[in-house]
């Protein structure tokens, strides 16, 4: 596939990308942004792919540290083989990208935000749990993306580290928010509550955390 090619479809699937993925909870470009991008730019955000070859039996992808998209691909591979495979996974490779794109404008990485989740929301689980006397199964610190927060049936709690990107307020509230759920599977008037007697600024606190819901 020529560059011009692979360029255009990329800048398309973007477009496309951008307008249906709204409620999605990762960031994203917007399509105006995209729209607005001169040639030069867009092959800088979304070059061809570096191609390595070797003695592999299947085509792979891959992003390294620096952001650059990696083709490892077998030596006889021929170019239609491998633009049906770009085009299979383009998907995969805008959002890496702009995942890559976003945390290089100065926030920090995911990487990083795990760090800072595993070093300061077991604390903070041990804390309110002692407080309102409500223990946990366990806490655990995952990656999703659609609900800060979760307490299962059994009364495993979790955590996402894109938490970490609120402020330490919002934190603690989602914390006690999950801790209520042990008592209370529901959203009901008592459960609310529970947490007001914790925290009885929450609303405060639950609007720091913006749009996302915070738990589930």
């Amino acid at each position: 596939m020529s560059t011009k090619a692979y360029r255009s479809r990329t800048e398309e699937a973007l477009k496309k990308t951008a307008i249906s993925e709204q409620g999605d909870s990762a960031q994203k470009l917007p399509a105006q942004a995209v729209q607005a991008l001169p040639g030069e730019l867009l092959a800088q955000a979304f070059p061809m792919p570096k191609t390595v070859r070797s003695g592999r039996r299947s085509l792979c992808l891959e992003i390294n540290a620096a952001g650059e998209l990696i083709l490892r691909a077998p030596w006889g591979a021929g170019e239609k083989e491998i633009e049906a495979f770009l085009e299979r996974h383009r998907g995969w490779i805008l959002r890496h990208r702009e995942k890559i794109r976003c945390e290089g404008n100065g926030g920090p990485t995911l990487e990083e935000l795990r760090r800072e989740a595993k070093v300061y929301i077991p604390g903070r689980v041990e804390f309110y749990s002692r407080q309102m006397g409500l223990v946990p199964a366990s806490a655990k610190i995952t990656s999703a993306k659609r609900s800060y927060g979760s307490c299962s049936g059994k009364n495993a709690l979790c955590f996402s580290l894109y938490l970490m990107r609120s402020p330490k307020e919002a934190v603690d509230y989602v914390v006690v928010h999950e801790l209520a759920h042990i008592r209370y599977k529901n959203h009901g008037a008592a459960f609310y509550r529970l947490i007001g007697s914790v925290l009885p600024d929450y609303p405060a606190r639950r609007a720091l955390l913006g749009r996302k819901e915070e738990n589930k």
